[in-house]
């Protein structure tokens, strides 16, 4: 009983995760207390399938396990997968586990892409842990009815609390342009008033002393006639946060008629939204083109959202 210490030559074939029935060895000049053993009988195989970097070296190929705890390669056939390539991040099935004198055999299931991909790495958890790709795509967050532009969905259910909470901390760069009433000049500014619901009008959020501390960051952009295109960038997750903060410092959006700015349709854009994967940690950054509903009075151009960074 216990923990006893394998040497590397002496796993008789065994894989990580396999249970195995071992015999100790007596007693090593400085091994202190450690215990070791050697593996003499395999009860059952726990690996099947192994992801990892193909390696070519004619006429052999060997898949490089990605899990370092795996200290075997799989030799496989390269005439069973044509399209595989020296460098290949793929997924292979284990047909001949390694004996004592014989190393693991097995053939390519499916090749994932290059190893230095973007989103690889995303591809590599899902096929190590056996994670389903087939799911309905569930929504991270939501827009107002008319606001038009980047909604983000989850595909795979494993991961979705890691997101819902990157949601919820407001871990995430979101970013909208709005035409509103009036002229707007100068530089970037911010809108703090608290927010909160209107008593008088359930569709409705106000500014008051009673609502919850909300923030956003305001830059103008460019004026035309008697409105201004704005960039807005959001510091935290309000109901109707932009139109209800804008309609108050009053500048309402073009098209908002429940906060004044009139008839339809609304002029407010999701531009884009950028954070870290919850799960890679890989810096992501999703952008539509310019919103149609702008042209023709306020044609695409560089915004610069870098002069928010001041505030």
């Amino acid at each position: 009983e216990g923990t006893f210490y394998i040497p590397a030559n002496r796993t008789g074939g065994a894989m990580n995760g396999d249970p195995v029935e071992v015999r100790p060895r007596p007693a090593q000049r400085g091994a202190g207390m450690r215990r070791e053993a050697v593996v003499v009988r395999v009860h059952k195989r726990a690996l099947e399938y192994v992801v990892g970097v193909l390696r070519v070296c004619d006429p052999l190929a060997a898949v490089v396990p990605q899990d370092p705890r795996v200290q075997h390669d799989i030799f496989v056939d390269m005439r069973q997968a044509p399209a595989a390539k020296d460098g290949d991040m793929v997924l292979a099935r284990i047909t001949g586990y390694p004996t004592r004198g014989c190393a693991a055999t097995g053939y390519i299931v499916e090749v994932l892409g290059d190893s230095n991909r973007p989103g690889i790495d995303v591809d590599v958890i899902v096929h190590d842990h056996g994670l389903s790709t087939e799911f309905s795509a569930q929504a991270l967050q939501r827009l107002d009815e008319e606001t038009t532009g980047v909604v983000l969905f989850s595909k795979a259910p494993d991961f979705q609390p890691a997101f819902d909470e990157l949601v919820a901390g407001h871990a995430m760069g979101k970013r909208y342009l709005a035409v509103v009433r009036g002229r707007l000049s100068g530089g970037p500014f911010e809108l703090t008033g608290p927010i909160a619901r209107d008593r008088h009008d359930a569709r409705r959020m106000r500014v008051g002393a009673t609502g919850k501390p909300s923030l956003t960051r305001v830059l103008p952009v460019e004026c035309r006639g008697g409105a201004t295109l704005v960039g807005c960038e959001l510091g935290s997750g309000r109901r109707h946060q932009i139109r209800v903060h804008l309609s108050a410092a009053g500048h309402p959006i073009l098209g908002d008629s429940l906060y004044g700015g009139g008839p339809g349709p609304l002029m407010l854009h999701a531009l884009e939204e950028s954070f870290a994967h919850p799960v890679t940690g890989a810096p992501v950054r999703v952008r539509t083109p310019w919103p149609a509903r702008l042209l023709p009075a306020f044609p695409e151009r560089e915004v610069g959202w870098d002069a928010l960074r001041g505030l």
